[in-house]
């Protein structure tokens, strides 16, 4: 199984076989990511017109309470 990631508004799994994450405590594979396919010029784009601006708009304790 491939963990997604959250692009642009969706969720996108890179198009390569990706790196194998593991439990820090037993060592046990838990999945795979890749960023292989993923468009970065629009990440930096999305979080430039639309999440930073949406974030600017939010309080500190809102921002603190989102990361909660």
């Amino acid at each position: 199984m491939q963990l997604p990631s959250y692009v642009a508004g969706s969720w996108v799994e890179g198009s390569s076989d990706g790196v194998e994450v593991r439990n820090a405590i037993t060592g046990e594979p838990i999945t795979t990511v890749s960023s292989t396919g993923i468009d970065f010029s629009e990440v930096l784009r999305y979080g430039r017109q639309i999440g930073g601006p949406a974030l600017r708009r939010m309080s500190l304790h809102e921002r603190a309470y989102m990361l909660k």
